[in-house]
């Protein structure tokens, strides 16, 4: 077993090992953890998801400081506390919006309704756009609320597969979107 200080280094150094080993020791702890803020263990694996994904996309210039538990810990923290922002103001639309994202409220004005058909379009055209097997993965994330394991099951590629794909597909929604 290598030691904290010698994963942080390969894993800076891009080596896929210790991602793996870090993601083997801390993962179902971290999903419980995260569980007990989010009071879903589906969105408490996608937090923990996130982070390992950031931390691989990242893992270059990653500056871990405190322990490399302690780091994790707090991230998945942080990434609930931003779930449970994001759903508020979800629930907050929802309320004003009716159902949901992209639907139009009895008090919106003809120019907000327009504005709000305009974003579902070209939500569509960038979903149509992408490659066919990053589009089946975000729609088996997005719409039937899969989880990445169970994408990865499904369609029988690795995890790792599915959460470049869902990266690639988030990038390309901000790119066009001009986020």
């Amino acid at each position: 077993m290598k030691s904290e200080r010698e994963l942080l280094q390969l894993l800076n150094a891009g080596n896929e090992e210790s991602i793996r080993i870090i993601f083997d020791e801390f993962f179902d702890g971290l999903c419980l953890y995260a569980a007990t803020l989010t009071r879903n263990f589906q969105v408490a694996e996608e937090v923990v998801e996130d982070v390992f994904i950031y931390i691989w996309l990242n893992s270059s210039s990653i500056k871990i400081t405190t322990s490399l538990k302690s780091y994790l810990y707090k991230s998945v923290y942080h990434g609930c506390l931003k779930w449970q922002k994001s759903e508020s103001r979800q629930t907050l639309r929802d309320d004003m919006n009716g159902t949901g994202l992209f639907q139009s409220s009895q008090y919106a004005d003809p120019e907000s309704d327009m504005i709000l058909q305009e974003l579902e379009e070209k939500a569509k055209s960038i979903l149509e756009a992408l490659p066919e097997q990053c589009k089946k993965i975000y729609m088996l994330s997005r719409y039937e609320n899969l989880t990445y394991s169970q994408i990865a099951q499904k369609l029988k590629i690795t995890v790792g597969t599915v959460k470049t794909q869902m990266n690639r597909a988030f990038n390309r929604f901000r790119k066009d979107f001009g986020l």
